[in-house]
């Protein structure tokens, strides 16, 4: 005889399951934002700093997203990056 018991079913671990797939249904979206506007970057201005992939990754989707219209206008890389990356951010092509 065996018992099958889904946790979906059980209330006090509804929230939990369901925070946890929320977070990471926004990482997803916010990783694939980013691996977006890398590529669109690449395309419109050729190499890319090797950091900026990992930097753009860290930045809220809302940031990304304002990026990523500014760059079909934008003349050069600092004009998409704008006022948007961190101060202390160096973006150099080396």
């Amino acid at each position: 005889m065996s018992i099958i018991v889904s946790i979906e079913n059980i209330g006090f671990l509804r929230e939990p399951i369901d925070r946890a797939l929320a977070k990471g249904k926004a990482e997803g979206l916010a990783e694939g934002k980013a691996e977006g506007l890398v590529l669109a970057l690449d395309v419109k201005f050729g190499v890319i700093p090797p950091r900026l992939p990992q930097l753009l990754a860290k930045l809220e989707p809302a940031n990304l997203e304002a990026m990523m219209a500014r760059v079909r206008a934008a003349a050069s890389l600092e004009e998409v990056l704008g006022q948007t990356m961190p101060a202390d951010t160096t973006i150099s092509k080396d």
